[in-house]
């Protein structure tokens, strides 16, 4: 017998743990780089600056504003869920979408927003469930972003980007609009196509309780109910109401850019073309190329408030705006933390 120690290759879980940090180290590299060519035309000083000539009541308006909008994003997943039949309550995924919020701003290379969703709401609902419905409430809400930033190529298709409120000294972002918008446009098309391939019942193909290893048996099972609960997503009142929130949030957000652009004393687009570059906007920051979205959501603002008539500074300003934003939502996810781990405790 052979007594020697023997070297075993990496765990599963730690090639998985190294691909993450990998991936977290690329993050922070595209964000420091996407940052240092922002800064080099920007002068962070003036961005300040110019935030602090604001009025208090935005800045309240602007933060308080988008920390509200929380419910509705939330409320999005809520029906995701109970479609999927399962009973969590709306205040229950209130407080997870909270601690989320927390992990994902505090370390988000190691267990971030989703994560974190998906271990809370499994403990009640099943983990294969629950990552179903985050899944599908992140494909929701990514359909809802590129659907509102399509608008404009349609619209400008048949001459009607007009009725979003570009004026003629914006002219300059009515290219930039519509080669995005397009773009956007295709992708809506392809979740679409995707969403009806999940509708197809290919589960009676596959019988994981016929397959002779135990570790593909479980695998099968895993996918084919991951797709089961996807599929439960797919219909008329998960979109619309998924969509219909998503819009609320972007008008509030087009509201809040378009009183920026007036109390600076810029000539504000109209809520229309805002509400179509705020979808626009969040849609490229929410790509998992950044850390956090840091150096990719300057770069957007940048781009498009630039071309439409901001100075990059004003941009820049914004930017730091959402910043605050996320930094309450972040305390906010603390005390809720908080008050989960000392519930737990007591039980």
């Amino acid at each position: 017998m052979n007594s020697e120690p023997t070297v075993g290759k990496p765990s599963w879980g730690h090639r998985l743990l190294s691909g993450r940090m990998l991936g977290f180290i690329a993050q922070v590299v595209v964000s420091v780089v996407m940052l240092r060519m922002v800064l080099l035309d920007v002068k962070v000083s003036d961005s300040v600056a110019s935030l602090m000539a604001l009025p208090t009541g935005f800045l309240v308006f602007a933060v308080g504003g988008l920390v509200a909008v929380q419910p509705l994003i939330v409320l999005r997943w809520w029906k995701v869920l109970h479609a999927m039949g399962c009973g969590q309550s709306f205040w229950s995924l209130l407080r997870i979408t909270l601690v989320g919020l927390l992990f994902n701003n505090v370390v988000p290379g190691l267990m971030g927003q989703d994560a974190a969703r998906v271990f809370y709401a499994g403990r009640q609902s099943g983990y294969i469930d629950a990552g179903a419905s985050v899944l599908f409430d992140k494909v929701l809400g990514l359909l809802a972003m590129l659907l509102f930033a399509s608008l404009f190529a349609v619209l400008h298709a048949g001459g009607g980007s007009g009725l979003l409120g570009v004026v003629p000294h914006q002219a300059l972002a009515v290219p930039v609009l519509v080669n995005a918008s397009t773009i956007c446009t295709v992708a809506v098309a392809l979740l679409l196509l995707g969403m009806l391939a999940l509708l197809v019942p290919f589960e009676r193909l596959l019988h994981p309780e016929r397959v002779a290893n135990p570790w593909l048996s479980r695998l099968l099972a895993g996918l084919v109910g991951l797709v089961v609960g996807l599929r439960s997503g797919v219909r008329m009142e998960v979109l619309g109401v998924g969509i219909l929130s998503s819009a609320l949030v972007y008008l509030v957000l087009a509201k809040i850019y378009q009183e920026y652009f007036v109390l600076l004393g810029f000539a504000a687009p109209g809520l229309g073309v805002l509400f179509v570059v705020v979808s626009l906007a969040t849609a490229v920051t929410n790509l998992p190329i950044s850390f956090n979205g840091i150096g990719i959501r300057e770069q957007v603002n940048v781009i498009l408030l630039v071309a439409l008539g901001m100075s990059k500074e004003a941009a820049v300003g914004l930017a730091i705006v959402q910043y605050v934003a996320l930094l309450v939502l972040s305390l906010i996810g603390l005390v809720v933390f908080l008050t989960m781990r000392k519930a737990s405790v007591q039980c």
